[in-house]
């Protein structure tokens, strides 16, 4: 549900104003209104501190180092790493640009190119490197020229030419090198000392990475500095300037603490409920089950304050059409038992709402997975040994695509019930009852394939087409009722559309339960073909990595499809229009809210 909230109007006096938010900031419950303005360049850059004081922190916190905490502050943390990195980057462009050089000269072998060189100046003799594919290089041309072979590689030869002097011509179809410039040891050994120097960096990098607490600290008193300076230079003056007047909203369930500040100050402010026209920021609250399910409705935007919350309405229905697509026993049980395995490693307690979400899913896994009568690829309406009436209560292909229409049906329904609510809510009873229009149009299409309900199936439809005409928008003239109703009941192949989209349900089902029954054949097939029971181990195998990659794969659809259904099919025949804005108080960086 959208928590009450309670909307604040301050007049503090501007000498007191900075100690006044001080102490709101303290409490941490108002969400302060502020005007939408350029960036000063104080907080741009605080801003861009920060943003590199959080690069800083995802690089570091990737490194795999002992929890024990130094003493180095986040300033001298974030200017080493910064240096480490540039000369990081550094190296990595010499050793990218030695290790070129190391290939090329790596055929010629290990020389002294100082030696070449005296050769050269002393006695007037060159040395000309050439290379030339294996099958074109003939062997007469070590008769004809004073050349020497040095290596054959990679199809490529190597071979060197001796002349007197550098303007000798030699009419040969090969390609010349430039001369190495550096032996091969003494390359090797540059390579060694860049690669050692590399090492060392790793090291010192390691050493940071044990501040990350600092950096966490710096990074909270930057943002409260944003946030803080933010609020002081925009929120707006009176009377000259001398007088601060502020506006905020809080929850009503947790503003306590923050009326007894204002009381024991004196303040002056007035506090009233908010309306829907004061644009209040929504703050949620749901049950345990149904705030699993809330970073999922986050992903949208967020209700209006007059609106109904969706959370707890989508959540059973996302939890079975995830099912529907996983729709597997097993793969159900794996989520679960995976979700047990992490809850209970400390490491992963930060995600402990993350984790019971997907074993929420997997049970919806594994409830699909008993009606489609799936286990890891396998059907068991073909089991044997189940009895015969047990068989029969699995449905098949055909009766699966139906029951996936069916409870997208279902969700529709109940989609215009919500809206109807909805209405009521905000424009009174009569605006909730045209929504009815369509549930009995809906309902009476559907009874007309029913023969117990076909003699009455018309009489519902029509009772909904009038409905729709009087009430679908109950302001305004008759006249003006009927033209918009006439308009809005061409809807109706809206919602066959939306019906048909529920089949992706059904079809991602089929799809996973497909590749699972391949990963099971191809595992078969290695059962007798080894022996010492080497058949096995490549079995299983196969059964393991072939499951395991057929799990993440259906999951990533099993997770976007429904979701596509929620913030689609439902939201819309719900009559969401939302907008609204997520509650945001002005508080400490550390400090949590748990109202």
């Amino acid at each position: 549900m959208i928590v009450k909230m309670t909307k604040y109007a301050f007049l503090v006096h501007d000498k007191e104003f900075e100690s006044f938010l001080r102490d709101i900031q303290e409490i941490g419950v108002l969400d302060i209104t502020q005007e939408k303005t350029a960036l000063s360049n104080e907080e741009k850059e605080l801003l861009e501190l920060r943003n590199r004081m959080n690069a800083v922190y995802k690089a570091l916190t990737l490194r795999k180092v002992e929890d024990v905490e130094n003493s180095l502050d986040a300033m001298s943390i974030l200017l080493r790493y910064e240096e480490i990195a540039k000369e990081n980057e550094l190296l990595d462009n010499q050793l990218r640009k030695l290790g070129k050089e190391l290939v090329e000269l790596q055929p010629w072998g290990d020389f002294d190119p100082t030696q070449i060189e005296e050769l050269a100046s002393l006695k007037g003799i060159s040395l000309r490197y050439f290379t030339v594919p294996s099958k074109k290089y003939q062997d007469e041309w070590e008769l004809q020229y004073p050349l020497y072979k040095v290596n054959e590689d990679m199809g490529q030869t190597y071979f060197v030419l001796v002349s007197e002097g550098s303007s000798a011509s030699f009419n040969l179809s090969a390609n010349e090198v430039r001369v190495p410039q550096k032996s091969l040891s003494k390359l090797k050994e540059s390579i060694d000392e860049l690669t050692s120097r590399k090492k060392e960096l790793t090291n010192e990098l390691d050493e940071l990475a044990k501040g990350r607490g600092a950096l966490t600290r710096y990074t909270n008193e930057l943002s409260d500095k944003l946030s803080f300076g933010s609020i002081l230079s925009r929120t707006k003056r009176e009377v000259g300037g001398s007088v601060a007047l502020m506006f905020g909203f809080a929850p009503a369930n947790a503003v306590d603490e923050l009326n007894a500040y204002l009381s024991a100050n004196s303040a002056i402010y007035i506090a009233e409920d908010a309306k829907e026209e004061d644009n209040p920021p929504i703050k949620l609250k749901n049950n345990s089950f149904a705030k699993l399910f809330e970073p999922i409705g986050e992903l949208y935007i967020p209700p209006k304050y007059s609106e109904l919350d969706l959370t707890p309405l989508f959540a059973p229905f996302f939890m079975l059409f995830f099912g529907l697509c996983m729709n597997d026993i097993g793969y159900g049980i794996v989520f679960v038992v995976a979700g047990f395995i992490l809850r209970a490693i400390p490491k992963f307690a930060s995600f402990k709402p993350y984790i019971l979400l997907v074993q929420w899913l997997g049970l919806g896994t594994i409830l699909m997975g008993f009606i489609s009568g799936s286990i890891f690829g396998t059907e068991m309406r073909e089991w044997e040994i189940l009895p015969e009436n047990i068989r029969h209560l699995f449905l098949n292909t055909n009766n699966m695509m139906i029951f996936a229409v069916l409870i997208g049906f279902v969700q529709i329904i109940f989609g215009l019930v919500v809206k109807a609510i909805n209405r009521a809510r905000q424009h009174g009873w009569v605006a909730g009852i045209g929504p009815f229009g369509w549930i009995f149009i809906l309902g009476g299409l559907a009874m007309l394939a029913l023969p117990q309900t076909k003699g009455i199936a018309l009489y519902t439809v029509y009772v909904g087409i009038g409905i729709i005409l009087f009430f679908g928008h109950p302001h305004g003239n008759i006249f003006g009722r009927l033209g918009m109703g006439l308009v809005e009941l061409y809807e109706i192949t809206g919602f066959f559309g939306d019906l048909l989209s529920y089949i992706r349900l059904f079809a991602l089902g089929i799809a996973g339960a497909i590749l699972g029954m391949v990963v099971n054949k191809i595992a078969s097939l290695a059962i007798g073909t080894l022996p010492y029971g080497l058949d096995y181990v490549i079995f299983g195998i196969i059964i393991v990595f072939g499951h395991t990659a057929n799990i993440a794969l259906s999951s990533l659809g099993s997770f976007v499809h429904p979701m596509r259904l929620t913030f689609v099919e439902f939201y819309k025949n719900s009559g969401f229009s939302g907008g609204g804005k997520f509650y945001a108080p002005f508080k400490k960086s550390n400090k949590t809210q748990e109202n």
